[in-house]
């Protein structure tokens, strides 16, 4: 491979497109995104903290992008056990590097859908699971914690390796 055809690969559109989008879509995340999560997150703490307040048991803890449930439950012989469960509102990291993968590989607006209603899903499930930790028992936080930590990321790795292979299978 010549030098020249090395820099009309580099130059190509498709080249350009792909890797202004990710930018685009990186730009975006920092700027808009993760402020808005860091906001949600301070109000949403400043109400639960009263609530959680009254519990003898619970406190919370809060990052910038997630707030942490801490339950102390009575083990044997008068230790404590503590509990720890998580609540983030969802287009977090994996967000950005599902929606970079996504567009590398086709480019296709239509595709990014898909990971945006994981994520909208994800949010609206943990913040039910959310709600009744607060009305029926600290335990369903338990919920949230599954599904902001574990669910939605593997969903959304999930959903480009798919697209992936199904990219692949195309252009055989």
């Amino acid at each position: 491979m010549s030098q020249i055809s090395f820099i009309d690969g580099l130059l190509s559109k498709s080249f350009l497109k792909r890797w202004l989008g990710i930018i685009s879509f990186a730009v975006i995340y920092f700027l808009v995104i993760r402020p808005l999560r860091v906001h949600f997150v301070d109000l949403l703490f400043a109400f639960l903290d009263p609530l959680i307040l009254e519990i003898e048991s619970a406190a919370l803890k809060k990052s910038a992008t997630t707030i942490i449930l801490m339950v102390s439950e009575q083990a044997i012989q008068n230790s404590q056990k503590i509990f720890e469960y998580t609540y983030a509102p969802t287009f977090n990291s994996f967000f950005l590097i599902g929606i970079s993968g996504l567009w590398y590989i086709n480019q296709h607006i239509n595709t990014l859908k898909y990971l945006i209603y994981i994520h909208l899903f994800g949010w609206l499930l943990s913040s039910l699971f959310l709600l009744a930790g607060l009305v029926l028992d600290l335990d369903f936080w338990i919920g949230s914690d599954l599904i902001t930590v574990y669910l939605v990321p593997v969903a959304s790795m999930a959903l480009v390796a798919i697209i992936f292979s199904n990219t692949r299978l195309k252009n055989k």
